[in-house]
């Protein structure tokens, strides 16, 4: 089935608020079905799950839209592209997706938690900016989410993020700091974040939220986790795939920087989890209950196995030119751009079913930004100011990473930044310019996925995968998208 025969031309988009540019629409449909037609042939339900996830708002598509932000950071024709302090030749270590949900807590070896990036799914090398301006991208939007009509927060907190970042970067040329967020300072985002991420170390959490005991045996619970979110399921796995998890997690276990024994690693139960992310959504999830340190049901451990895919740093780099595999790259790229190595003490890599798959901690504890907690106190411009800097600070840190071609990039960076003051404002300019394009595709994007939830891909009968495949993919929900009106 070629692409060009399964894209349908999709001439009215009923729900906009406006008439969106019809080229424009196209050219996202176009992006977006390019980016996913492996999975629209082979899951389509799912991925339909991912485009209805991303059309319940505007930071969910922007979560959901690397594809685009990458095929307009590739034409030059947009702001968001452009930039008078492009660095020549040099790609640094990024997480290829900076916007402002990566980043959370994370516990590390020792028991502590700190804010560390916490999504290397697109991890690689990157131009430096591309991460600047999702980042400032990102934090524009959730202001305007937060603080609607108010053009200038955005701008402001744009700038912070640009300044934030300026300011480290100089710093770290005169010598790489891999300095550890272990306090929330003076940003009240990461305070709330403290708080609520301690108290919940504590309580175990997640025990509570996801698991029940019976007769002093502790298991994962089945079906719909609330009636809010119905396509968030645990479902039973096929046996066969059950069977395979443990040389899994032993691959995981052994790719840990300080491995636990590997009794820690015994599985109690295993679900597979529909639902969860955004661009992952159609990504095969495993939730496994494992021992953990003793046979006590009341140190049980929850991990998450996620299947891995290529990052999006086609056209920047060639492939498995710095690593050897997906697996790899992304666990090589987290512990070098971590403050410490075990930033998070069991998240390693392995293979199952053939697939490439990320093994982490999934714990209550580990919390993550989200732009809608910015409400209140965390609404007010001075926070939103002070998260900025910040962040803009820590993504200075992780593109101060030394690497194979590059002992000192943050040199080679803050050399190009002579006017700070220029380059803040190119960057905020940029970044809430992008904010608006995000904003209009959004509008096209609901009406496209209204006239067809996959974007006119429809598989045929040689893409159907087999029935193995079929039990482990599991029966995604249903979906509906209650903006499309009646008809929808």
């Amino acid at each position: 089935m070629s692409l060009v025969r399964s894209l349908v031309v999709v001439s009215v988009l009923s729900v906009a608020c406006a008439e969106p540019d019809a080229s424009r629409a196209a050219f996202v449909r176009g992006v977006m079905a390019r980016a996913d037609l492996p999975l629209l042939r082979t899951r389509p339900a799912h991925v339909a799950g991912k485009y209805a996830r991303m059309s319940r708002g505007l930071y969910d598509f922007y979560r959901g839209t690397v594809p685009v932000f990458r095929a307009d950071f590739a034409n030059g024709e947009l702001p968001a592209s452009r930039t008078a302090f492009a660095v020549d030749d040099l790609l640094v270590l990024s997480t290829g997706d900076a916007h402002p949900e990566n980043f959370g807590l994370l516990l590390a070896g020792d028991g502590t938690l700190a804010i560390e990036p916490n999504d290397f799914d697109s991890a690689d090398r990157y131009p430096y900016h591309w991460d600047l301006r999702r980042l400032a991208t990102g934090l524009a939007i959730g202001v305007r989410l937060a603080r609607p009509g108010e053009p200038e927060t955005e701008r402001s907190v744009a700038r912070a993020a640009a300044l934030g970042y300026a300011d480290e970067i100089r710093r770290q040329a005169t010598g790489y700091d891999r300095f550890r967020l272990e306090a929330p300072g003076d940003v009240p985002h990461f305070a709330d974040l403290f708080r609520r991420g301690n108290r919940d170390l504590v309580a175990r959490a997640e025990l509570d939220e996801l698991t029940t005991v019976r007769d002093g045996v502790r298991s994962i619970v089945r079906g719909a986790l609330s009636s809010s979110e119905p396509e968030e399921v645990f479902l039973d796995l096929p046996p066969f795939a059950r069977e395979a998890l443990p040389d899994a997690l032993e691959g995981a276990r052994t790719s840990l920087v300080a491995p636990p024994p590997t009794s820690f690693f015994a599985i109690k139960d295993a679900v597979r989890q529909l639902g969860s992310g955004v661009a992952s959504w159609p990504r095969i999830r495993v939730l496994v209950l494992v021992e953990g340190a003793s046979a006590s049901p009341d140190d049980d451990v929850l991990l998450e196995v996620k299947e891995l895919s290529d990052s999006a740093a086609e056209g920047w780099v060639l492939p498995r030119r710095y690593h050897d595999d997906v697996a790899t790259r992304v666990r090589e790229t987290s512990r070098a751009m971590w403050a410490r190595p075990d930033g998070e003490a069991l998240w390693g890599t392995g293979v199952w079913l053939g697939l490439d798959v990320q093994v982490r901690l999934e714990a209550e504890a580990q919390k993550t930004l989200r732009v809608d907690r910015f409400e209140d106190e965390l609404a007010e411009p001075e926070a939103l100011v002070a998260l900025a800097e910040r962040l803009g600070a820590l993504l200075a840190r992780l593109h101060a990473t030394p690497t194979r071609e590059e002992s000192n990039p943050a040199a080679r960076i803050a050399a190009r930044l002579d006017d700070a003051t220029a380059f803040a404002d190119e960057h905020a300019s940029a970044s809430v310019a992008y904010a608006d394009q995000v904003e209009a595709d959004f509008a096209a994007w609901r009406g496209l996925v209204c006239a067809d939830p996959t974007l006119g891909v429809h598989p045929s009968e040689t893409d159907r995968p087999s029935d193995e495949v079929r039990a482990v993919l599991g029966e995604a929900v249903p979906v509906r998208f209650d903006f499309c009106g009646e008809d929808g």
